[in-house]
C-alpha cells in the first residue's frame, strides 16, 4: 500500500522531499564529520564544542568521559568502538538526517544519554556483546527487548542492576561474613554490622562528604558514579538504589570530622520502591528507537524491527505522576515571606549586594582570596546597620530581620539558626522572586531562568505592567514563539528589583558581553563573580531551595524540609484562587499578587472553564482520588459523586481499571467532562499530621449525574 501523502504537500513536493532525503542517505555515508555547529571535536574526542543557538552565539561543551560499569571510561582505547558509533549517531541527529528531523539541545543531549545508558547496559553483559570489539553490532531484536523489558522494571536502576551491585562491592571489599543472599534479601534494613563496615571502608576511600545538613555527612554521588559505572542522576532517581545509600550516612562532628558513626536507625529516611510511569517509559522507547534508525548512516548500527518498539509493558508500570498539590500553609507562607524580602527588603537588598560586589572587586583586585575575605568581613561590619525596611514597614534592619551574621562563611551547609550569610540572603532573594513571577505568569521552569533583561514592557492604560518571554516549546518550524501576559504588581516588582541588581552588578563586574548579561535572573557565580552561564536551572532552583529553608517552612510528612518547585506553586496559585475558597482566603492571595481593589481580585480569579491549565490541574486532582478509590483508600459511601463519575469513566473507556489508561487519555476526557459542566466540583480543606504539627491540604468534593459527595457544597 503506498505511504499516504500528507495533506499540506502537494504530490510533487513529496517527491522531491523523498529525493532531498535519499541525497542525505547517500552523502552520509561519505561524511567528514564536520559542521558550523560543531566547533571542536572529532569522532573519538572526549568532548565537543558545539554551538546551541547561532543567533545568541550559545556554546555548549559535550563531555564523553562516561563512567562504564566495568570500571572503565568510555573514552578509554578499548571503547573505542562504542564511543565511535555514539558520537556519529548524534552528529547525524544533531544534522537532522534521522527521521525525527531537526531537536533542540537539550532532546539531543538526552538522546545522548540514553544511547550511553544502552552502552553501559552491553558493558554489564560484554560476555554476550563483547563491546571492545563488536561496539554495537552484535545486538538484536530480543536484546533490544530484554533490555526494554528490564527498563520497565525498574528504569535504569534495574538495567545496571544498581541495588544488587551496590551491596555486593560492599560485600566483597568489606570481607563479611554474612551470607549475600541473606544481605539481598533485606535491602531496606540492612544488617547493622554489614553497614558500620561498609561504611568504614567507604570512608577509607574518601568516598564521604558534608551534606546540606550540617551534622551530617553522606556518600559522594561522584564517587558512587565511578564505582558503578553510571550517571549520579541514576543514584537520585530511584528509591530502591537510595533507600541502600541513606542507610550508609553518617553523623558529623566538628571535634572528631573522620569519625565513623551511623545515623540513628530512627533518623534514617527510607522511601516506598515506585515503578517507572509509562510517559518515562515511553520516551525512553522513543529514545532508544531514535538510535536504531540510525542504522542506514552508522555501519556499526544493527537493524533492529518496528515490532520491538511496539511490546505493551502496562502491567509493569506504574501512571503518569502529575504536580503535587503544595499544603495550605505552605503554600500562603510562601507567598507572605516572598511578599515580604520584595517589597519591604528589596529595595535594601539591591543596594546592599551593590555595595559589597563593589567593595569585594576592588579588593580582588590587589589582594589574595584569604586577604579579600578577611577584609569584607571588616567591611560588613562596619556597614551590617546600614539597610532598614522603610517605616511604613517598621524600620527593621535587613541583617537583623533575616539572622545575617557575616558576608561569606568556609562551611558549604546552612545552619539558619547559627546564622546566614549575605550570600545567602542573596540567593533566597533571587529564590522569592523566581516564585512570584512563575506563580502568577504561566512560565515553565525551563523559561523562567532564560527570561531576558528587558521582559518588562512599560505599563499600559489604566495601571499594570506585561511580561514578555519566549516559550521553551517550539512551534512551526522549531520556532520558539514570544508571547506577553498581564502580570500583577508584586511580579512586576520583583522583575524591576532584578533589573535594577542586574544592571549594577554588570558594571561592577565590567561584564556588558557575558554569557548571561541579557538575562533578568543574573545570579553572580559564588555569590562574588560574573555568572558563568553554566546549569542556569540548576542555580534558580538552588536559590528557590534556600528561600525555602531560610524561611522554616513546616517539614514534610517524611520529615524533610519543605522544598517548593515553580510548577507546584502555579498550580497552587490557580486551584485555590480560582476555586475561591473561602473569603478571607482569596482576599489574602489577591493582596498578595498586587490586587488591592475588590473588582481586580474577582477579575483576576474569576473561574473560567475555557483556562486550559487550571482544567489541567483539577483533572490532575480528581484522577488522584479517582485512582484512590479504586484501591481502596478512600470509601465509597461518603463519596457518591465519585463514585458514580468513576463509573461513567469505566464504561466509557470499557475497562476495569482505569490504572491500565493511558494517563494523557485520561486526564483529557476529566478535562473535557469538566469544562462541559458534565460534572460540578467544589473544595473543601483536610487536615494532616507532619513531624512539625498540622497541616491542610484541599480536596475536591464531586457532584455528577444526580449524585454527590458528602463534602460538596
Amino acid at each position: 500500500m503506498p505511504r499516504k501523502i500528507p495533506g499540506h504537500l502537494t504530490e510533487d513536493e513529496h517527491v522531491s522531499e523523498l529525493l532531498e532525503r535519499a541525497r542525505r542517505l547517500i552523502r552520509a555515508n561519505h561524511y567528514d564529520y564536520t559542521a558550523d555547529w560543531l566547533k571542536s571535536g572529532v569522532i573519538g574526542s572526549s568532548t565537543w564544542t558545539v554551538i546551541d543557538n547561532f543567533e545568541t552565539n550559545t556554546i555548549k561543551t559535550v563531555r564523553f568521559h562516561e563512567h562504564l560499569p566495568d570500571g572503565s571510561l568510555l573514552t578509554d582505547p578499548e571503547n573505542g568502538l562504542l564511543l565511535s558509533t555514539i558520537q556519529k549517531f548524534a552528529f547525524h541527529l544533531k544534522m537532522g538526517n534521522l527521521p525525527c528531523g531537526q531537536i533542540l539541545y537539550k532532546q539531543w543531549k538526552k538522546i545522548i544519554d540514553t544511547s550511553i545508558s544502552l552502552a553501559r547496559w552491553m558493558v554489564l553483559h560484554s560476555e554476550i556483546f563483547q563491546p571492545s570489539d563488536y561496539g554495537f553490532s552484535l545486538l538484536t531484536d530480543d536484546h533490544v527487548k530484554a533490555y526494554l523489558h528490564d527498563y520497565a522494571n525498574g528504569g535504569l536502576a534495574n538495567t545496571l542492576k544498581l541495588d544488587d551491585r551496590l551491596i555486593i562491592t560492599l560485600h566483597e571489599k568489606t570481607q563479611s561474613l554474612i551470607p549475600l543472599e541473606n544481605i539481598l534479601a533485606t535491602k531496606d534494613r540492612l544488617d547493622e554490622s554489614f553497614i558500620q563496615a561498609s561504611a568504614e571502608w567507604l570512608n577509607s576511600q574518601r568516598a564521604y562528604m558534608r551534606s546540606k545538613n550540617p551534622n551530617t555527612k553522606v556518600i559522594s554521588q561522584k564517587y558512587l558514579g565511578s564505582l558503578l559505572g553510571c550517571s549520579h542522576q541514576a543514584l537520585t532517581r530511584y528509591s530502591i538504589v537510595t533507600n541502600i545509600i541513606k542507610q550508609l550516612d553518617l553523623q558529623y562532628s566538628p571535634a572528631s570530622p573522620e569519625s565513623v558513626v551511623l545515623i540513628p536507625i530512627e533518623e534514617r529516611r527510607i522511601g516506598s520502591v515506585t515503578p517507572i510511569v509509562r510517559r518515562t517509559m515511553y520516551t525512553h522507547t522513543k529514545d532508544i528507537k531514535i538510535l536504531c534508525s540510525a542504522h542506514n548512516l552508522v555501519n556499526d548500527i544493527p537493524y533492529i524491527s518496528e515490532s520491538v518498539f511496539k511490546a505493551k509493558y502496562s502491567g509493569k508500570i506504574g501512571l503518569d505522576g502529575h504536580t503535587r498539590l503544595i499544603p495550605l500553609e505552605i503554600g500562603l507562607e510562601a507567598i507572605n515571606r516572598a511578599a515580604e524580602i520584595i517589597i519591604c527588603f528589596g529595595s535594601q537588598i539591591v543596594e546592599a549586594a551593590t555595595t559589597f560586589a563593589e567593595s569585594y572587586s576592588a579588593l580582588k583586585r590587589n589582594h589574595t582570596q584569604a586577604i579579600c575575605n578577611a577584609r569584607i568581613q571588616t567591611f560588613f561590619e562596619q556597614h551590617k546597620l546600614c539597610w532598614s525596611s522603610s517605616p511604613e514597614f517598621g524600620s527593621i534592619r535587613l541583617l537583623t530581620r533575616y539572622n545575617v551574621t557575616s558576608f561569606t562563611s568556609s562551611f558549604k551547609t546552612l545552619d539558619i539558626e547559627a546564622g546566614i550569610t549575605f550570600k545567602t540572603l542573596q540567593s533566597a532573594f533571587y529564590g522569592a522572586c523566581a516564585l512570584i513571577i512563575g506563580m502568577c505568569k504561566p512560565v515553565r521552569e525551563g523559561e523562567l531562568h532564560m527570561l531576558n533583561l528587558d521582559c518588562l514592557e512599560s505599563e499600559f492604560e489604566g495601571g499594570g505592567a506585561e511580561l514578555v518571554q519566549i516559550l521553551e516549546k517550539s512551534g512551526l518550524l522549531g520556532e520558539h514563539q514570544t508571547i506577553r501576559r498581564p502580570i500583577p504588581f508584586l511580579a512586576a516588582r520583583a522583575i524591576q528589583l532584578l533589573q535594577v541588581l542586574a544592571a549594577n552588578l554588570k558594571e561592577i563586574y565590567g561584564d556588558e558581553n557575558g554569557p548571561l548579561s541579557g538575562h533578568l535572573f543574573y545570579i553572580p557565580s559564588q555569590g562574588v563573580t560574573p555568572p558563568t552561564g553554566k546549569a542556569l536551572a540548576a542555580t534558580l532552583n538552588a536559590a528557590i531551595d534556600t528561600f525555602c529553608l531560610i524561611s522554616k517552612f513546616p517539614k514534610e510528612l517524611n520529615g524533610q524540609p519543605s522544598k517548593i518547585r515553580i510548577h507546584e506553586m502555579r498550580k497552587f496559585f490557580l486551584i485555590v484562587m480560582y476555586s475561591h475558597h473561602d473569603e478571607s482566603l482569596r482576599r489574602a492571595l489577591g493582596y498578595a499578587a498586587g490586587h488591592l481593589d475588590e473588582n481586580q481580585i474577582d477579575a483576576y480569579t474569576s473561574f473560567s472553564h475555557d483556562d486550559p491549565e487550571r482544567a489541567k490541574f483539577e483533572s490532575q486532582c480528581i484522577s488522584d482520588r479517582l485512582v484512590s478509590l479504586e484501591l481502596g483508600q478512600i470509601s465509597s459511601k461518603d463519596n457518591n459523586g465519585l463514585s458514580t463519575l468513576y463509573s461513567h469513566i469505566c464504561n466509557h473507556f470499557n475497562v476495569n481499571t482505569i490504572q491500565n489508561l493511558r494517563h494523557e487519555n485520561f486526564i483529557r476526557f476529566l478535562s473535557l467532562l469538566q469544562c462541559s459542566g458534565t460534572y460540578k466540583s467544589t473544595l473543601y480543606s483536610v487536615e494532616f499530621t507532619t513531624p512539625d504539627g498540622t497541616l491542610t491540604t484541599l480536596e475536591f468534593a464531586i457532584k455528577f449525574e444526580g449524585e454527590q459527595d458528602e463534602k460538596y457544597y
